[in-house]
């Protein structure tokens, strides 16, 4: 039987705990901690009354910035939210809104009892159960003038003013 040379059995100990030294190292998050966000709340209305259930979508005017989503309450408040917790980052966005009714002009919310049905929004609409609320140009980025802006020390005050 062949002995081993000692030097070679410390060579691969040495070579096993470099190993793991090394892989120990990528254990700990070495993601960056994400954008600063500030509070951004405000009130959206349509012809001057508040907008209640209105999905509202912000996109960012600079690439530095995050998309945020805010949905509107009864009284039109919302409150937007970006990586998944309230808050934005600092800057300019511009606004697109989906609202949908029913036809009696009540808002047109989406809920658990729709969704079981087994139909979506596109076959309400096609049913004649569900019409858009807003003009078509809120629903493109490119076609709102819907604009923002979230200062630096936060805004809770914004305001989105959709007109027919």
């Amino acid at each position: 039987m062949r002995q081993t040379q000692p030097w070679i059995s410390l060579c691969w100990m040495l070579l096993l705990v470099t190993t793991a030294s090394l892989s120990m190292l990528g254990c700990g998050s070495s993601a960056p901690p994400g954008p600063e966000l500030v509070p951004a709340k405000g009130k959206v209305t349509l012809n001057g009354n508040p907008l209640t259930g209105a999905k509202l979508f912000f996109h960012p005017q600079d690439v530095k910035l995050v998309d945020c989503v805010a949905t509107s309450d009864d009284a039109g408040a919302f409150e937007l939210y970006a990586l998944g917790k309230s808050g934005a980052v600092p800057g300019k966005y511009k606004v697109t809104v989906q609202y949908y009714t029913k036809p009696d002009g009540s808002p047109f919310l989406l809920g658990a009892a729709d969704a079981d049905s087994g139909m979506d929004l596109d076959q309400f609409i096609a049913m004649g159960q569900v019409k858009l609320g807003v003009p078509k140009k809120y629903l493109n980025p490119d076609q709102t003038d819907l604009t923002i802006e979230v200062t630096p020390s936060g805004s809770e005050d914004l305001v989105l003013a959709l007109a027919k």
